[in-house]
This record gives C-alpha cells, sequence and structure tokens, in this order.
C-alpha cells in the first residue's frame, strides 16, 4: 500500500464505501492483505453493518490472538443476528473465565435447538 496518504484518512475513506454496503468492499479484500486488515478492522465493520462479517473477524482475531475483549464484542454484535455466532459466544465467556454468563447464553442456545445438527 503506498505510504503518500495517511492510514487514518485511507481507513475512513474504506468505512465511508462500506456504508452503503459490505458488497462494495470486495475489491480492498481482494487488493493485498493490508487492505484486507483495513476492511476487517472494528471502524470500518462497525459502520458496514455486515454482521456475518463481524463474527467471522471475531472467530478469526479469537484463534490468531486468543479470546480478548475485541473478539467477544465482534462476536457479541453478530450473535443478535446469527445463532451461530450466539453459540461461539456462549463458548468464548467460558473460555475467557466468565462460565455463568457463558452456561446462560448456551442453555438459551439450546432451548431454540435441541442438539447442533438442527442448528443448520
Amino acid at each position: 500500500m503506498s505510504s503518500y496518504i495517511l492510514f487514518p484518512l485511507v481507513t475512513d475513506i474504506v468505512r465511508r464505501i462500506g456504508i452503503s454496503g459490505f458488497r462494495n468492499l470486495g475489491p480492498f479484500i481482494a487488493a493485498c492483505p493490508e487492505w484486507l486488515a483495513i476492511v476487517f478492522s472494528d471502524e470500518v465493520l462497525k459502520e458496514s453493518g455486515n454482521n456475518m462479517a463481524k463474527y467471522i473477524e471475531g472467530l478469526r482475531l479469537a484463534a490468531l490472538d486468543g479470546p480478548s475483549v475485541q473478539t467477544l464484542n465482534m462476536l457479541g454484535e453478530g450473535a443478535v443476528h446469527n445463532l451461530h455466532s450466539y453459540f461461539a459466544f456462549g463458548n468464548f465467556y467460558v473460555v475467557c473465565g466468565n462460565p455463568e454468563d457463558g452456561k446462560i447464553i448456551n442453555v438459551v442456545f439450546n432451548e431454540v435447538f435441541q442438539n447442533l445438527v438442527e442448528s443448520h
């Protein structure tokens, strides 16, 4: 990526493009790893409104860096709209040392689905 444009300015431009739809960010994702990182940054994902992307990026960051507040927030935002994210959110709560809340989340998931096969 060129160093002529300041990083925060590039992020803001990509964020504004993402507001009109996550599909408009496809060329940036395909361009190079630097642009991919910008597209999947918190600033851009919050504005793009793509909860599935937040879920996938939350899982990726959790696997790469380990569970953190950032990954839990991303999974939590996706959990409202996606049952798989809800399930992962509950499991990460348990892993992060909050088993009581994680158990509550998973109990609610199990009330909706008796087993994981039904959730597909």
